[in-house]
């Protein structure tokens, strides 16, 4: 026992620098009886035992050379009672058990915060009393039944490099049936002959007091011959009044397992494809892996530190979220994302609380190309019901037009039936034509790139006006240049101006009515028209007028829409073009009176086409 009275004398070994002096400096301040003695190394601790009284000993568990379970059972070797607090920084079903079997005092897992210091204060309080009410002097037979026997390594003691003494677990590893088999032996009798003289060395350092423990790996020979790789802690003992040698064996086997599983786990975290972090019960990330660091364009000592919430949006509410986390084993869902660098991402999220206590694991994976996917599929699903609408009705009606007119045209042969037909079938091309460009194209654009919005609008008016001698195009000289996608923009304008055309303010021998669209024209739409069309630049982009009958303010809001026109050859199809593609874009279009006078007295107000939110010089 240590010193007399109240007082306690404890000896604190942790191999991480300072820590052994914190746990002593807190221990002695929450325990003023308690005076502590530090070690960085359980070898470091063994020396402290040799020449000081201890009454209790705290422990790290994670220490290079003799971990704190093997620093355990050399301490129990030489003193079966002494109170030994074993300290871990992480947790594990596997060492609890081991501790247990091996004896330990008390098993506490490392926290942060002081309150731990004051709980390992109230231990090591409550042990040495303990210590102190049992009996020291013990029979050397309780202390092997009661200590080495219920080791789980093998243990063996040599007096003069003879053995006398072997726990259960050696007589099992050297292949013996009873204790007396494998005594009275030579020591080197049960050691490899590569190993024996390295063995020996160890054995002679620690009986002389050269050293106080010898840590060494060596190859057993069981009774048959075969050899088992162990790792080997000797230390002087006083056994009987006699001076020996213990020597504690480790299945080095084991170790090497557990090293690789270790290692296994560490490269599958390291290494893994999806993002994975350790969060602490704040939510604050105490580890990452490489794609973590890769998915929210951070360097890992700049991600440690910081939570997902700092990589959410302001209006998501991780409070919530993760207060429901903490009320749960796990977790998955689906949440937006802004990285470091700005990037807006989806991430899906799988995440389990304790992996070890107090470290909770979130797997994160982006999802945003998935999503973007997902859209396009419903743009597609959208697209086919349009195209199932327009074969369903929009197809049928000139269809059945030209079907009875070719009853009819059967029956006597009047060539009006003929152009009547003619009308029908053009009217079912121009809406299989558009149906197929949007289920094609839909709001999809190509390449976005620099382009003269005057050259556009000459390709444009070129293809839908080159033969048409009664109109006219104006180009305001301030369009420049726009950013689009040069084909669709095309589509746009020959959409615009082909709508401009067929509602043209004068035709031959009759005036358009903007609200019937009925006329006295001919079949022939093109004959005796003159019509005006102006593209003209405006604040933030540009307007496409016309000077016929306009667009009732009403019709305003619906004219955008598939399937609506006021002509009864129209598809119903071309302006809808006009918005898909405006929109695909990020402009808007807007349709209002236009602002120039036709100078006929007519007192149309024109339809006026106005594209704004482009990017352009």
């Amino acid at each position: 026992m240590g010193v007399d009275g109240d007082a306690a004398s404890i000896l604190c070994v942790d191999d991480t620098p300072g820590l052994a002096e914190l746990t002593a400096t807190y221990v002695e301040r929450f325990d003023e009886t308690v005076t502590a003695r530090t070690a960085t190394s359980a070898r470091e601790g063994l020396a402290v035992l040799e020449t000081e009284p201890i009454d209790c000993i705290v422990s790290d568990y994670e220490m290079p050379g003799m971990d704190g379970l093997m620093f355990l059972q050399v301490v129990r070797a030489d003193d079966p009672d002494l109170p030994f607090i074993l300290m871990t920084g992480r947790g594990s079903e596997s060492i609890a058990s081991a501790a247990i079997s091996a004896g330990v005092t008390d098993y506490m897992q490392k926290d942060t915060g002081t309150a731990q210091y004051e709980r390992l204060a109230k231990r090591v309080r409550t042990a040495v009393v303990q210590y102190r009410a049992r009996t020291v002097a013990r029979e050397l037979q309780d202390r092997t039944d009661r200590v080495l026997e219920r080791s789980p390594d093998p243990i063996v003691v040599s007096i003069d490099d003879t053995l006398v003494y072997a726990n259960d677990a050696a007589i099992e590893l050297f292949g013996a049936d009873a204790e007396r088999a494998v005594l009275d032996q030579a020591i080197e009798t049960y050691v490899h002959e590569s190993d024996r003289g390295t063995a020996a060395s160890a054995f002679e350092h620690v009986t002389s007091g050269d050293r106080t423990v010898e840590h060494v790996d060596r190859l057993v020979l069981d009774l048959d011959g075969d050899s088992h790789p162990v790792t080997m802690t000797v230390r002087r003992i006083d056994w009987g009044g006699e001076t020996g040698v213990v020597a504690v064996m480790h299945d080095r086997v084991d170790q090497d397992a557990e090293r690789r599983l270790q290692a296994r786990y560490q490269g599958a975290f390291e290494e893994g494809f999806d993002a994975m972090v350790l969060a602490d019960d704040d939510g604050t990330y105490i580890e990452a892996n490489r794609s973590a660091c890769t998915l929210l364009e951070l360097d890992k000592d700049e991600l440690i530190g910081r939570s997902i919430d700092d990589f959410t949006p302001d209006e998501h509410d991780f409070a919530a979220d993760w207060a429901s986390f903490e009320n749960a084993s796990t977790d998955r869902g689906t949440i937006p994302i802004v990285t470091a660098r700005g990037t807006e991402k989806t991430v899906e999220y799988a995440a389990t609380r304790d992996i070890v206590p107090g470290e909770h694991l979130a797997v994160l994976r982006d999802v945003t190309d998935r999503e973007t996917y997902v859209e396009e599929i419903e743009r597609q699903r959208t697209r086919l019901e349009e195209f199932a609408s327009v074969v369903s009705h929009d197809l049928r009606n000139p269809l059945q037009t030209a079907q009875g007119t070719l009853h009819a045209a059967r029956e006597d042969g009047d060539p009006a039936y003929f152009d009547r037909i003619e009308r029908s079938l053009d009217r079912i091309e121009r809406i299989v034509d558009d149906v197929l460009w949007l289920a094609r194209a839909g709001e999809d654009i190509g390449t976005v790139e620099e382009i003269s919005l005057p050259n556009a609008i000459d390709d444009a008016w070129e293809v839908v006006a080159a033969d048409d001698t009664g109109v006219t195009l104006l180009v305001d000289e301030r369009l420049h240049l726009i950013e689009a996608d040069y084909d669709r923009f095309c589509q746009l304008l020959e959409n615009v101006f082909s709508n401009a055309i067929e509602h043209g303010s004068t035709v031959a021998d009759g005036r358009t009515d903007a609200a019937t669209d009925e006329t006295d024209a001919p079949d022939d739409d093109s004959a005796g028209r003159a019509v005006t069309v102006r593209a003209e630049a405006i604040p933030d982009g540009f307007a496409i007028e016309d000077d016929g009958p306009g667009v009732p303010p009403a019709d305003r809001e619906r004219i955008f829409e598939r399937g609506v026109t006021s002509t009864p050859h129209g598809t119903g199809f071309g302006l809808h073009i006009v918005s898909v593609i405006a929109a695909a874009h990020g402009w808007t279009v807007t349709v209002t009176d236009g602002q120039h006078d036709d100078g006929t007295g007519t007192g149309l107000p024109g339809a006026r086409f106005e594209f704004s939110g482009l990017r352009r010089e």
